[in-house]
This record gives C-alpha cells, structure tokens and sequence, in this order.
C-alpha cells in the first residue's frame, strides 16, 4: 500500500553454486521480505499468493507468513537498540 515500506528483504543463496556474472551465489527459489507495519505485510500476502492474475501456471509462488523463534527476535532488537 502507498506509503509501507519494507524492513528488511532476503533472497537466500546458495554458497556452492556462484552467478559468474554477479559473482553472488544463485537463488534457492526463495527469500524472505519483513515489513515495517503488519496490516501491509497482510495485504502483500492476499494481494500475491498464489494470484493468476500476475502469475504464469509454471511459476506461482505461495507466500505465507514465517512464524520467528520470540528469542530470536528479542536477541535481534536488543543488539538493533
């Protein structure tokens, strides 16, 4: 929506199999991307998964929220602080 913007966006890689152009190493098909309010995260979610409407047959991700360790996330804000 006009306005969220994102916290935080991942693209895991893996480490064995290097992009010769990019020098970075190729996407697992998968990454993670942390929003700055909860409602935008929700309407990215309703607005992408699994939608024809942007997405071919042969590639149609599903999105779902990940669901953190709360240590985790307290460790993270505490060194963030």
């Amino acid at each position: 929506s006009p306005g969220s913007q994102f916290k935080q966006v991942k693209i895991v890689r893996e480490s064995e199999r290097v992009d010769t152009k990019t020098g970075k190493g190729k996407s697992r098909g998968f990454g993670f991307v942390e929003f700055t309010e909860h409602n935008a995260a929700l309407n990215a979610l309703r607005a992408v998964n699994n939608n024809p409407k942007i997405w071919t047959k042969k590639s149609r991700p599903i999105v779902e929220f990940a669901v953190e360790n709360a240590k985790a996330l307290q460790k993270l804000r505490a060194t963030m602080a």
